[in-house]
């Protein structure tokens, strides 16, 4: 690839050269296999150039059939792969899938001596601050049976000296699991890094399990039998992560992890967390639409009542199977099993205003502990 030193893909690149130059051979078995593209590195990629699907397929005289197709993460022929990229000026390997057979991510010099790569738990994600990865399942080289969680942020679409400045941001995340130390419900950061090529990051923590919450419910609300443990749980996460100095900021299912057996649930994914120490520079940072985020967050405007606004969203979530429709949250509480004290003190964490909701968890995870241990009992 152009501008690479090291390149990751050359193993990849000789096997499907013919594809990539255009012409296909009929006997090349390779050379026949579909191309997939990754959706949302594409979506962006054709945003950047200014294109919508339309606009594309009209000025380059393709059908808008096969463009919703790649949008949708359909394969296409190499042909068709390479014609795309060229006009996006990217190469074909920029853009593919991680479930297309050939790719392969970039690994740093960390991860090449600690980590192996061991399958990916799901598509790309464009995280808040509008970096793209994708979360891996690691396995640590020389200890047996000790398991990860990576996720490799892709920074290869932008310039190098906004890549390095990209540095601290990314950082965050270990720096904050360094400052609340081993929790149970706080994710516990083993490294954290560039490649080698500086084209992306690696954050790598301890494995807790294949899914998050917010995977476990698209199947459906969370068992009412479980719902006190888990909430309780992941309020113990956020106590931890305030008493040290921590605000999460954006709170969501879908940085909550749980365990295979579902009995324990961890908070993750703190890059955008604000660390009350200082002032983190990411306003403007936000995508817009996040109903789990809290209305004041608008860069380093938070407080321990913004996320208590998103844990409260969370739980509406977790009791529904999802969120409801917008202003229909209040409904959802009221006619739950949740005790009438602790019913109150989630309607309070949905107001609006900041000053109107309760200013600290502790109260909260004070019910929480109650409601748990009577489940328990």
């Amino acid at each position: 690839m152009k501008g690479r030193s090291v390149s990751p893909y050359k193993s990849i690149n000789n096997a499907i050269s013919t594809d990539l130059s255009g012409e296909e051979d009929p006997n090349d078995e390779q050379a026949k296999d579909s191309i997939f593209f990754e959706p949302m590195l594409f979506a962006r990629l054709m945003a950047k150039a200014g294109f919508s699907l339309k606009k594309f397929a009209t000025v380059h005289g393709m059908g808008h059939n096969t463009l919703r197709g790649v949008e949708r993460g359909n394969g296409i022929n190499p042909t068709t792969a390479k014609f795309i990229a060229d006009k996006l000026g990217v190469t074909v390997l920029d853009l593919l899938a991680p479930w297309d057979r050939r790719y392969q991510p970039p690994k740093g010099q960390m991860s090449q001596v600690e980590w192996d790569h061991d399958g990916y738990l799901g598509k790309g994600t464009l995280a808040s601050n509008n970096l793209y990865f994708i979360p891996c399942r690691m396995k640590h080289k020389t200890t047996a049976n000790k398991l990860g969680r990576g996720k490799y942020y892709h920074l290869s679409l932008l310039k190098l000296d906004v890549r390095q400045d990209m540095q601290h941001k990314l950082s965050r995340h270990s720096d904050v699991c360094a400052n609340v130390g081993q929790h149970p419900h706080v994710a516990m950061n083993y490294s954290s890094g560039a490649t080698a090529t500086c084209e992306g990051w690696w954050v790598i923590d301890a494995w807790v399990g294949n899914e998050s919450l917010e995977q476990k419910l698209q199947t459906g609300p969370w068992p009412v039998e479980r719902l006190p443990g888990m909430l309780q749980q992941v309020a113990s996460g956020l106590d931890a992560l305030h008493r040290a100095g921590v605000i999460m900021r954006e709170l969501a299912p879908s940085h909550v992890l749980l365990t295979d057996d579902l009995t324990r649930a961890v908070i993750t994914d703190f890059e955008l967390a604000k660390l009350l120490a200082e002032v983190p520079s990411v306003s403007g940072e936000w995508q817009d639409g996040d109903r789990f985020r809290a209305p004041e967050i608008t860069g380093t405007n938070a407080t321990a009542a913004a996320d208590l606004y998103s844990f409260a969203q969370l739980a509406v979530a977790a009791i529904n199977g999802g969120l409801p429709e917008e202003g229909q949250e209040s409904e959802c509480l009221s006619g739950s099993s949740l005790p009438p004290k602790l019913r109150k003190l989630f309607l309070q964490c949905l107001m609006s205003s900041p000053s109107k909701r309760p200013q600290e968890i502790g109260p909260l995870l004070d019910e929480l502990n109650r409601w748990a241990e009577k489940s328990r009992a």
